[in-house]
């Protein structure tokens, strides 16, 4: 049953068990802990950038999260925005994301890729990637792979260069 709306405000769908997909076209802002404990959540996708605090923080099926960008200039990841999404295998992180906030991917325990599409390190919080699979990569562009080394020393072992600059 399609909605169409602009926003999700905080706590919209919190604890929604059964919701499989989300599809956000023309939604421009998702609050905080909006999907939080929908733990039926296989895929979204959405078309703005930002991922608010606690967005998606324990959706224990969510396998497939997409960004599809339009006009955006600025965004972030908010602290613990995927916190617990345990079967979350992938991500690619948009060229507009400047910053990634505290415990963002915390315990998202098949996380084996992620895709940096922005050229210079976004800002990261603690503990970020703590608790992700041990066979953790992030893929940067090649010129970009010191710069990343550098920025962020805690997960500098797991940065690798993509001659691709994405998920393709």
């Amino acid at each position: 049953l399609p909605i169409y709306i602009t926003e999700i405000p905080d706590n919209a769908f919190k604890d929604f068990k059964n919701l499989k997909t989300v599809i956000a076209y023309g939604v421009t802002s998702i609050g905080e802990n909006a999907f939080a404990g929908c733990t039926g959540l296989e895929t979204v996708e959405q078309q703005f950038s930002g991922v608010a605090n606690q967005a998606f923080l324990n959706c224990t099926s969510l396998r497939t999260f997409e960004f599809r960008i339009k006009e955006v200039k600025e965004s972030h990841i908010g602290y613990e925005a995927f916190r617990g999404c345990s079967s979350l295998p992938e991500i690619s992180i948009p060229d507009v994301v400047g910053t990634i906030g505290d415990r963002a991917f915390y315990d998202c325990s098949s996380l084996t890729a992620v895709y940096m599409e922005r050229f210079d390190p976004p800002i990261i919080g603690e503990d970020v990637f703590t608790g992700t699979n041990t066979d953790l990569k992030i893929y940067v562009h090649p010129e970009s792979l010191s710069k990343y080394q550098d920025a962020w020393p805690s997960v500098a072992g797991k940065i690798t260069a993509n001659d691709y600059g994405g998920s393709e």
